[in-house]
This record gives structure tokens, sequence and C-alpha cells, in this order.
């Protein structure tokens, strides 16, 4: 597994863009009343729901593959907690918390 690059938070961008979320995300990371990991939760909830159209599936899948250092197959073939638990490793929640909220901040 490697870590996050500047490339992957556009692809990423892209994945929650075709998903309409922005405001659904704004909505979690202003929420500063929940510790980290709940917000981290909050957000992997909502673009689970948000996102489980077949073509933002296969988005996500595409988009955790290289991160994982895996084939797109075996990242479908995870167990969701599993693949949590990796995607916790590759991001640290205090740091990912800070980013969106200096985000939301400067988009109202």
């Amino acid at each position: 597994m490697r870590n996050l690059q500047n490339s992957d938070i556009f692809a990423f961008g892209r994945v929650l863009s075709k998903a309409n979320l922005k405001d659904e995300i704004k909505k979690v990371s202003v929420n500063s009343e929940k510790d980290v990991e709940a917000l981290g939760y909050d957000l992997l909830f909502t673009i689970f729901t948000s996102c489980s159209n077949k073509e933002a599936e296969a988005e996500i899948y595409n988009f955790l593959a290289p991160i994982f250092e895996m084939e797109v197959e075996e990242v479908k073939k995870l167990d969701p907690i599993e693949t949590f638990d990796m995607i916790k490793k590759i991001a640290d929640w205090e740091k990912w918390k800070s980013f969106f909220s200096l985000g939301v901040r400067s988009m109202k």
C-alpha cells in the first residue's frame, strides 16, 4: 500500500463531483462536535450511499486499486472492514478533518 499523492486528491475529487457530494461533505466536515473517527465514518457512509450506483462504484474501485497497490478485482473482493482499515492507514483523520474544514470555510 502506498501513501496518498496529490493526483489521488484530484481523482477523488472527480469521483465526488460525479456523485454530486459537495453539500453532503460540507455538512459532515462542518460538524466539529464529533470525534475524528466518527466524522470519518460519517464521510464514508455519505460517500457510500451517494455512490452506490454501478458507475460510481467502478470509479471508487478504480480510485482505490492503485493506492492499495491491488488489481480492481482484488479491491472488489476485500472485506468491507478490511477496506476501511486500509483507508485509515493511508489517511490521517485529524489532518483530513482540518483539510476539509479549511475547504468548507473557503466556500462560505
